[in-house]
């Protein structure tokens, strides 16, 4: 049974600003990016960092050394594991700030997109894991709807018939013991008191399902956003 952390007495700075490109591209890659997560909350032994990531051992320790050598990780003390002494790894800063002009991109929107692409890689690489033995063939589906005044889009199964469509839709939508993936794009015609009260509520809503989250449980990957159309 291991034991609590011993050492861990390293301090970190709440922020530091990155000043070479390759720390700015290695924090912004889809693999640096895990990997901060992960080492941010705490100190963690290589072995459990490997189990969390699902990640081969050596495979990780090739970017948690590349990491300490651009100064974004740290040794951050030590504990017993299965009767060894095994180091903690953990972030140097609670935070990092990654200046745009040391970043690949060309534009602000650009940044914002190269962000954005990860976890909406890892999500849409899950969607259709999720849905892959449930039909051979997809369609997309559109249609407007009369609750946004707007266009509805989603990946739907082919089926023979409009009555099928709707019922296959139905019936997704009641069965208590269907794969849980959820997309859905959506657009609101409100006041800007409503909006900032939606923008609450999704904030408080992440919360309330962070506080549920345990390492020994499914993970799963969920996408919020919200913003004024100009």
């Amino acid at each position: 049974m291991d034991a609590k952390d011993t050492n861990a007495t390293t301090e970190r700075l709440p922020l530091l600003e990155v000043t070479t490109s390759e720390a700015a591209n290695a924090l912004l890659s889809e693999k640096g990016a895990d990997i901060l997560h992960t080492f941010i909350p705490e100190g963690l032994s290589l072995s459990d960092a490997a189990k969390r990531l699902d990640m081969k051992l050596n495979t990780l320790l090739y970017h948690v050394n590349r990491l300490i050598k651009l100064g974004i990780l740290q040794i951050s003390g030590t504990k017993k594991q299965n009767g060894k002494t095994v180091k903690l790894y953990q972030t140097v800063a609670e935070k990092f700030a990654v200046p745009f002009t040391l970043t690949n991109a060309a534009t602000s929107q650009e940044l914002i997109t190269q962000i954005a692409q990860v976890p909406l890689d890892s999500f849409m690489k899950n969607i259709v894991i999720s849905r892959r033995n449930q039909s051979a063939e997809w369609v997309i589906l559109m249609g407007y709807s009369k609750v946004s005044d707007g266009l509805t889009i989603n990946l739907t199964p082919k089926q023979k018939t409009a009555e099928d469509y709707q019922n296959y839709v139905a019936q997704q939508s009641n069965d208590p013991n269907r794969p849980v993936a959820l997309f859905n794009s959506t657009d609101f015609n409100l006041s800007f008191e409503d909006a900032k009260a939606l923008e609450t509520e999704m904030k408080e809503l992440v919360t309330k399902y962070r506080e549920k989250s345990n390492d020994g449980l499914q993970r799963y990957v969920a996408i919020l956003g919200l913003v004024a159309e100009k």
